[in-house]
């Protein structure tokens, strides 16, 4: 028998539907070890050793694991493909004693199962089964990454946790690698409002009608002065450019009357076609960004849903700042389009999408 382990319970089912027959798919729910709950758990004089322990809600699932994976001959590691999901993987083959634990270089074993790791960014059939074709091993230095991560949030945030439910009034909250770094600017940003000295200046603009159609339009200038000034401003978190007018509350009143009894006149029209593109695919920031404009959620909201509709098989993998489209997607879309609106609709050439940044490899 083979068995196959994923994070969730919805996975599983939608991978129960797709696997060939003999393969018992089944679910960690989520992390099974970590940092204990209620003690330090990182020893500082060992070169910061993770202290781990299995979670006291996940002991029924890690024995419900044990029991399966005992009458497996292959157990298949399959995760989600990111930091969280190869950590994951990485405690799964510990507590099925195939990793040799000793920090910082734990070690695969050999054992007498077959302990195989796939990934892939989309739950379909033809992915799934190309990753069952090509298996590879735990990714060590993903594991890793996840755990220096963990440290530093136990590092930071254990102890000032306990400071920020007593200022909040809120039992609970995280104070961590993150959190702490968005509380400095949080506070240095106020510092700044604080200090803050402001500038009245003033905008004119001017309603009118050509014809028919009205219009506004933004008073710039007057013969050669511009009434826009180019300005820059240094805060903690870097410098800002932003524009203002020269125009006080008096000279807006002259500006104001002297425009009264002038006369307008449109001097030139100009036309130009502009073309248009798509935009990228989502990436998680930018997915984040656009479902709390349009739809006010937040952030924990959006992932939350766009989990479930991965492990649904609805998209592809959501934590990502790529941009590439999967090449099984761009097929279909394209046939698509062949066969209900007709080859003239259809691009000759695939749109190729490229990130604007450099992004480091996962192992990092």
């Amino acid at each position: 028998m083979q068995l196959i382990l994923v994070e969730s319970p919805t996975k599983a089912k939608t991978f129960s539907k797709i696997v060939p027959k003999g393969i018992t798919v089944e679910a960690t729910i989520g992390h099974i070890r970590d940092l204990p709950l209620k003690k330090f758990g990182v020893d500082l004089e060992k070169d910061f050793a993770p202290q781990y322990e299995i979670l006291p809600k996940q002991k029924e699932t890690v024995d419900r694991i044990k029991k399966i994976a005992a009458k497996a001959s292959t157990i298949i590691l399959a995760t989600d493909p990111d930091r969280e999901g190869e950590a994951i993987s990485y405690h799964v083959a510990y507590i099925l004693d195939a990793i040799t634990e000793k920090w910082p270089h734990s070690k695969l074993k050999k054992t007498s199962k077959t302990i195989q790791r796939i990934t892939f960014h989309e739950i379909t059939k033809e992915a799934l089964e190309h990753a069952l074709q090509h298996p590879g091993k735990i990714n060590v230095d993903l594991v890793n990454a996840q755990q220096a991560r963990r440290i530093l949030d136990r590092l930071v945030g254990y102890k000032l946790s306990p400071l920020l439910w007593n200022k909040m009034g809120k039992r609970w909250l995280s104070a961590g690698r993150v959190q702490t770094v968005a509380l400095r600017f949080i506070v240095e940003r106020e510092k700044e409002i604080q200090k803050f000295k402001q500038e009245e200046f003033f905008k004119i603009k001017g309603n009118f009608k050509a014809k028919t159609i009205p219009f506004e339009a933004k008073l710039v200038g007057k013969g050669t002065e511009d009434y826009y000034v180019s300005k820059k401003i240094s805060l903690f978190d870097g410098t800002y450019s932003f524009s203002k007018t020269t125009i006080d509350a008096e000279r807006a009143k002259k500006i104001e009357q002297d425009l009264k009894k002038s006369i307008f006149s449109i001097t030139e029209l100009k036309q130009a076609e502009t073309t248009k593109n798509p935009p990228s695919p989502f990436t998680t920031s930018t997915l984040q960004q656009e479902a709390a404009r349009v739809l006010g959620y937040s952030a924990k909201m959006t992932m939350s849903i766009a989990q479930k509709l991965y492990e649904k098989g609805h998209i592809t993998y959501h934590r990502t700042d790529s941009v590439n489209l999967s090449e099984q997607f761009v097929a279909k879309a394209q046939a698509y389009v062949r066969d209900t609106y007709g080859d003239d609709y259809l691009s000759s050439d695939v749109r190729v999408f490229k990130s604007k940044k450099q992004t480091c490899s996962g192992s990092t």
